[in-house]
């Protein structure tokens, strides 16, 4: 049967607990969705409430065209996203109601250990490598040879030396300080 968004995954995003709500989560469902739809900084455009399960269509507000589609397995305390092949956290009000007929979402909140015979959802590849392109610069015209570069370094470093009262003797491997002292002899 061709569905109009394809095949149907469920992303596992998170439990109860591993957003702080402890381990009495399923008491408290109300504040479960409620942290949930905080964390997104979203609200509730619809909200299906079973006894196993919860459907939740989340919407950032003042955007019409932003819902995605999330379950909440109440015993399990964990969320899911719920994915198809297309796009699927640009929908709108319209397109959660056709979907949630053409998929039969209610089923999956009334039974939730239905989501283990879903499809794995497809691998996400990974991001292609960065790739920095760099100008080809002309280089300029040398004035010097690198040896004639190299000599005046050498050069500009022994009346350095010599200036600060350094000599270097080349072939002896011999250097010879001179030290000035003030005051005793």
């Amino acid at each position: 049967m061709n569905r109009s968004k394809g095949s149907m995954f469920f992303h596992r995003l998170f439990s109860a607990q591993e957003i702080g709500l402890g381990t009495n989560a399923t008491q408290f469902t109300t504040a479960v969705i409620r942290q949930f739809l905080k964390i997104g900084e979203a609200l509730a455009a619809r909200w299906i409430e079973m006894p196993q399960g919860v459907l939740i269509f989340q919407m950032i507000p003042g955007r019409a065209d932003s819902g995605a589609i999330y379950f909440y397995d109440r015993k399990q305390q964990v969320f899911f996203m719920i994915a198809f092949d297309g796009p699927d956290d640009n929908l709108t009000l319209e397109d959660f109601n056709r979907l949630l007929v053409e998929y039969d979402l209610i089923r999956f909140a009334e039974h939730p250990n239905l989501i283990e015979l879903q499809p794995s959802p497809p691998p996400v590849p990974p991001p292609p490598p960065l790739v920095f392109e760099v100008p080809l610069l002309e280089a300029p015209a040398p004035g010097l040879s690198v040896q004639d570069e190299l000599n005046l370094l050498l050069l500009e470093s022994i009346r350095d030396a010599a200036s600060r009262g350094l000599f270097w003797y080349p072939h002896l491997k011999v250097t010879h300080r001179h030290f000035q002292s003030i005051g005793s002899a």
